[in-house]
């Protein structure tokens, strides 16, 4: 899963451990429509510039639909099509494993 957003980028450490927090207390990985809840309440990006990703769906309620490139470079964890060099300058990773 991948959450990129234009504002607000240097709360990407709360939001990973809010994250960590909602699949802890879950005992699964949140889904995409959850960690986007959880992204608003942190105040890690904004309805219009926040993008939630998984391998199959993306979630996103602003104007502008998120171009090919989210997709493209999913996997790489500090890409961002409007940062600088295409890179965000925040960023926060999170190890979540399935629950069985």
């Amino acid at each position: 899963m991948k959450i990129t957003a234009t504002c607000n980028g240097m709360k990407a450490p709360a939001v990973a451990d809010a994250i960590m927090g909602a699949a802890q207390t879950l005992n699964r990985t949140p889904t995409p429509d959850e960690v986007y809840e959880i992204a608003r309440q942190t105040d890690f990006g904004c309805k219009e510039c926040l993008v939630v990703m998984d391998a199959e769906e993306e979630v996103y309620h602003g104007s502008d639909i998120p171009g090919p490139k989210y997709r493209e470079h999913f996997a790489r964890a500090k890409y961002h099509p409007a940062g600088w060099r295409g890179e965000s300058e925040h960023t926060a990773e999170v190890a979540l494993h399935s629950q069985p």
